[in-house]
């Protein structure tokens, strides 16, 4: 039993060292970068615009040169999942990354956004909390 036991264990070991040596896929470091939405609460309505900042935490700079390559936008109730349509609008003049959506329910929405950004091998992935009010 004992043996089995060892035996176990150290295949368990083995394969975390193996996977530790694997090159890192997906996604780059989220706590590397912040995502903020700018201006909440939001009021409900058609058309609403959503602005989203995206900082390099370690120097506290904006990201202005980053590409949004996805963007979902939903608000959970209950056990349904409400999408609404994301249209990306141009930034604005201070670089914030901007989003028109028909925001026509009160509550927390979830914006999901991915990043492309200059220098990093992989998209950066956040998950924002979008406050609506009447």
């Amino acid at each position: 039993m004992n043996s089995i036991l060892h035996k176990s264990a150290v295949a368990a070991l083995v394969i975390l060292a193996v996977s530790s040596l694997l090159p890192a896929t997906g996604f780059a470091a989220s706590a590397d970068y912040g995502f903020d939405v700018l201006a909440q609460p939001i009021k409900a309505g058609q058309g609403a615009t959503i602005a989203v900042q995206i900082t390099q935490t370690a120097i506290h700079r904006n990201v202005t040169n980053a590409t949004i390559t996805g963007s979902t936008l939903h608000m959970l109730m209950g056990s349904m999942d409400m999408p609404v349509k994301v249209q990306a609008l141009p930034q604005d003049d201070k670089g914030n990354y901007r989003f028109s959506a028909d925001l026509t329910m009160v509550g927390a929405w979830t914006l999901d956004l991915v990043a492309a950004i200059p220098g990093e091998k992989a998209p950066v992935k956040a998950s924002l909390t979008v406050q609506v009010v009447k």
